[in-house]
């Protein structure tokens, strides 16, 4: 959960950060709890809690906590170029969640799953608290306050402070409902209530760099099937260059469970991929980025048989970084396997994979011996040598400083 997120950060406490935080309520809770339909209800809210935490994950947020009903989350400024933006579109995969259960609710208990739920930016306050630790912070309580105006319980409803509504603008359509006192916070507030989610495919008609950057606020599994088949279709009909940006965003996902139809998409688009990048040269950064994308939006159930068989033929690709790219994604599925084919291609010098190597080195144990190796690369007279050597510098100056 957030709060051993937070202790494992390396930040000592107490501390502060910016955040937008997420308050999501179950509608007509008590009442559904008290009736016959009391043990099936809890089942539905087990099932879509769990979800929750898939979405909320695979979008970089923390949960903080589950109460009753009630599931808070949220997605820091430090984290994110619009930690509002993130929310929104989080919550909009929760409230498509919310109509699967909903399906499912009417059909077997003859009543509709529903949720509110408010954003609120602001500061949240991480320290110590009796025996433990705690947040605490005006999101919390403003997010409480603003669903006391919530009066719709027949649909998915959002509201948010009428500051956020350029952060989420290119995401959502939304309108003023009223001016109100919230208990216990300074001066009146404009609440908004979000009327309508923008579609990916509105954005990827626009074909632009404008357009495609929208993509990465759009991970369900459905969303990351239609920008692979976008990319599968559009190759040769839009500048490479839009497209590897486009799959390049995939490395900020983090998808725990991925789908049967994310890995079709998939190997169609890798397949046309290799087929484009065997004539045109520019292809092959699409192909080296489509590569890394598989160990952020597949897991290892969906990486043996065809996707492993299309990823061995690239070990032998011409390209240095396809190459590269292909052994980090066997060292992440098959550890062992990726060990074996790692060692023998380092054997032939070629400074891209031994740079990885020292990553991969330095990962299970920063010691002078790997120290020395980086600063040979460092060193030397070859410009490719110190290239990699860099970027190797640059990894794990990254990894040591998430976890050390």
């Amino acid at each position: 959960g957030a709060l051993r997120k937070e202790l494992e950060s390396g930040r000592k406490p107490p501390y502060e950060f910016e955040c937008t935080l997420v308050r999501s309520d179950i509608n007509n809770f008590t009442q559904i709890f008290s009736s016959d339909k009391r043990e099936a209800f809890m089942e539905v809210i087990n099932d879509f809690f769990i979800g929750v935490t898939h979405l909320v994950s695979r979008y970089g947020g923390s949960i903080h906590e589950f109460v009753g009903d009630e599931v808070l989350f949220y997605f820091k400024d430090d984290d994110h170029e619009s930690s509002s933006a993130v929310a929104i579109a989080a919550l909009r995969d929760i409230n498509k969640l919310a109509m699967k259960m909903s399906e499912r609710t009417e059909s077997e208990g003859g009543y509709a799953f529903r949720i509110k739920s408010s954003l609120s930016h602001g500061t949240l306050r991480f320290g110590p608290l009796v025996d433990g630790f705690a947040l605490a912070g005006s999101p919390l309580i403003e997010s409480v306050r603003m669903l006391s105006h919530v009066h719709e319980k027949s649909e998915n409803t959002v509201l948010f402070d009428e500051s956020l509504t350029d952060s989420v603008s290119g995401l959502c359509r939304s309108k003023r409902q009223s001016v109100v006192m919230l208990k216990g916070l300074q001066g009146a507030r404009t609440l908004v209530s979000l009327e309508a989610f923008t579609p990916l495919s509105l954005h990827l008609r626009q074909g632009d760099e404008k357009g495609l950057k929208f993509a990465k606020y759009y991970r369900d599994d459905q969303d990351i099937c239609e920008i692979l088949d976008f990319v599968t279709s559009f190759q040769g009909k839009i500048d490479s260059k839009d497209l590897n940006r486009l799959i390049s965003m995939f490395r900020s996902y983090t998808v725990a469970k991925s789908s049967a139809a994310i890995k079709r998409s998939f190997i169609k688009c890798l397949e046309q991929t290799l087929q484009v990048a065997t004539y045109n040269e520019e292809q092959t950064h699409l192909l080296s980025s489509l590569i890394s994308a598989a160990s952020h939006i597949l897991t290892e159930k969906e990486w043996f048989g065809e996707i492993r068989a299309l990823m061995f033929g690239c070990l032998t690709h011409p390209n240095r970084r396809v190459v590269a790219n292909t052994l980090d994604v066997f060292g992440q599925f098959e550890p062992a396997a990726g060990e074996r084919i790692f060692n023998e291609l380092a054997k032939q010098g070629d400074n891209r994979i031994v740079a990885n190597l020292l990553v991969k080195e330095a990962k299970k144990e920063w010691n002078k011996k790997v120290a020395r190796k980086v600063k040979a690369m460092l060193g030397g007279q070859s410009p490719y040598a110190k290239a990699s050597g860099l970027y190797a510098l640059g990894e794990i100056s990254r990894f040591l400083k998430r976890t050390d």
